[in-house]
């Protein structure tokens, strides 16, 4: 899934905005994060990278899977 960040949250619309600061909002084509969410999501990723480089795979590997599959 592409992830885009947008440097400013001008061109959507305030209640959009509102209901991001409660908390993520689904939509089908996307997901709108505010800031807080977004670094603890970029947090979480950051610390799963780091346990998967400090664990010895039982199988393939992210990186194996990533180049097996195209991704």
């Amino acid at each position: 899934m592409p992830v885009t960040r947008r440097k400013s949250d001008a061109e959507l619309p305030e209640s959009l905005r509102h209901d991001a600061d409660a908390g993520p909002v689904v939509m089908p084509g996307y997901t709108v994060l505010n800031r807080r969410d977004w670094e603890r999501l970029l947090d979480h990723i950051d610390g799963m990278i780091a346990w998967e480089r400090r664990n010895e795979p039982e199988g393939a590997t992210l990186d194996e899977l990533a180049e097996k599959y195209g991704l």
